[in-house]
């Protein structure tokens, strides 16, 4: 019981992490989204694309190193791993600099905007300093000091919100101003990471690890391996969408097809979580009690989050339009193919695969998923049908199917069930039950539309649904947010 709470404690911490990242990430995209022309926000945009995508191939892994290795050794052998770990990411570092400099012509020929040359050299010494800042959240997760991460979070987010967005605020900046600042915030973000990694072990000797880069590398490489095809998946949609639909458009599709940041602030911090709890269940051969935890985890994450996800897919295009202004209402199509996606986000699977070493499989699934987006994808353009949305209908589908098989996989080859019958059948009570709500709300929503704004109408409906969420789910038996969060 004492470890359960531990482990929500630990969870919570993280949520308020997430949160605050997810609301200076958002507010920051909806301010820049308003200054800059559509062209100019899609320039930027596929920076942080270009960065995302290649910073899986540089980090090799790595950050995830932390939250495995640091619960199985000592105090002082876990400075070694730190140590050694971070210089291998400063060395990657300044190599994925180099190559964003040298291959900005390159990339930007690709992705069809000659603008993006000098936008990713100006951003190239960004990865020097972002690399070595890794892992600092999964080494105080595996500590179980998630109350630090809080403290990171926020302070590095503040940063770069000041840094980036109001240059451009205040000083009437373009794209090229808020990427100096996001470079300068990751510079300053680098020394603050730096001081956090020394900080647990100020005090210890470092003791040599036999076999350090052989064991490190052993884990890490073959989940950087499983990744790389997760973002070779993604950037399906980013591709296609940037190079045949334009920069106009994949702003839009940026804007939209994006996480629902409460599934951010709930789910992964339990994902976080049960990382190190299913590493040292898996050797110390308490398997049993962590698929409890996760069944726990899982009722919380659902009660707490598809509320929020039903709500927001009934009103997408309204919730776009308020965000980042009127002309990204188009938006809500693609945030409704991103809730469905953040539906299977909500099914933790890949602590257990980490936790007995099964990421060969999950390489495959993803990789045969991967080849059938870009195949399909590429096959939808050579008959010209360059149509946005389909690509991310395609991409959401293929997310869903691989979820799915993998679930099975643990059934079948791990004889591990993360969905027991009982599990499903809570599962189908609560989508059942929230079903009905939005439908109440949408006839609601269309009753009141008769008489007042569409704001006023879109918070009356969002307080009369929440209202009928918790006070109704007792009736089933569901406690919503009052007993998820206990």
């Amino acid at each position: 019981m004492a470890s359960s709470q531990s482990n929500s404690r630990q969870a919570l911490w993280l949520g308020i992490s997430q949160a605050s990242t997810f609301v200076v990430v958002f507010l920051s995209g909806a301010i820049l989204s308003r200054y800059f022309p559509k062209a100019d926000y899609g320039t930027y945009k596929q920076v942080m694309f270009v960065y995302t995508t290649l910073n899986v191939i540089f980090s090799a892994g790595l950050a995830s190193v932390f939250p495995f290795f640091i619960p199985r050794y000592s105090l002082n052998e876990g400075k070694t791993i730190v140590t050694m770990v971070t210089w291998i990411l400063v060395l990657l570092g300044a190599l994925f600099s180099l190559f964003l400099f040298a291959s900005a012509g390159l990339i930007a020929k690709l992705l069809g905007n000659p603008d993006l040359t000098y936008a990713l050299r100006l951003f190239s010494p960004a990865p020097l300093f972002t690399l070595p800042a890794l892992g600092v959240e999964g080494l105080y997760t595996a500590l179980k000091k998630t109350q630090y991460v809080v403290f990171y979070q926020v302070g590095g987010k503040i940063l770069h919100f000041c840094l980036c967005v109001l240059p451009v605020v205040l000083f009437h900046g373009t794209y090229k101003e808020a990427i100096i600042g996001w470079v300068a915030a990751a510079f300053f973000t680098f020394l603050i990471a730096m001081v956090m990694k020394n900080l647990p072990y100020r005090k210890c000797e470092a003791e040599p690890l036999p076999d350090f880069y052989k064991k490190v590398f052993g884990y890490s490489l073959p989940l950087m391996y499983a990744s790389l095809v997760g973002i070779f998946m993604h950037s399906a949609n980013q591709f296609f969408i940037s190079r045949y639909c334009g920069q106009e458009t994949f702003a839009e599709y940026s804007n939209g097809f994006l996480t629902l940041p409460i599934v951010g602030m709930i789910a992964g911090p339990i994902k976080s979580v049960l990382v190190p709890l299913f590493s040292k269940a898996s050797k110390d051969g308490t398997m049993d009690s962590a698929v409890k935890s996760y069944e726990s985890s899982f009722i919380h994450c659902v009660t707490l989050v598809f509320p929020f996800i039903f709500f927001c897919f009934l009103f997408s295009q309204d919730i776009m339009s308020y965000a980042f202004g009127r002309s990204y209402s188009v938006s809500g199509t693609y945030f409704r193919c991103s809730l469905i996606n953040d539906v299977f986000d909500c099914l933790p699977y890949l602590a257990i695969i980490l936790a007995l070493g099964k990421t060969k499989a999950y390489f495959n699934a993803h990789l045969y998923a991967a080849l059938m987006v870009w195949g399909i994808e590429f096959l939808l353009v050579a008959l010209s049908l360059k149509n946005p949305i389909l690509f991310a209908v395609i991409y959401v589908f293929f997310c869903g199917f691989t979820r799915f098989y993998m679930f099975h996989y643990i059934r079948t080859r791990l004889h591990v069930s993360l969905l027991t019958r009982d599990l499903l059948k809570r599962l189908a009570k609560i989508l059942a039950h929230l079903f009905v709500l939005t439908l109440l709300i949408w006839g609601l929503h269309g009753i009141l539309s008769l008489w007042i704004g569409d704001l006023l109408n879109l918070i009356i409906c969002f307080m009369v649904f929440f209202a009928l969420v918790v006070l109704s789910g007792r009736f089933i038996g569901e406690d919503y947010y009052v007993g998820a969060l206990k």
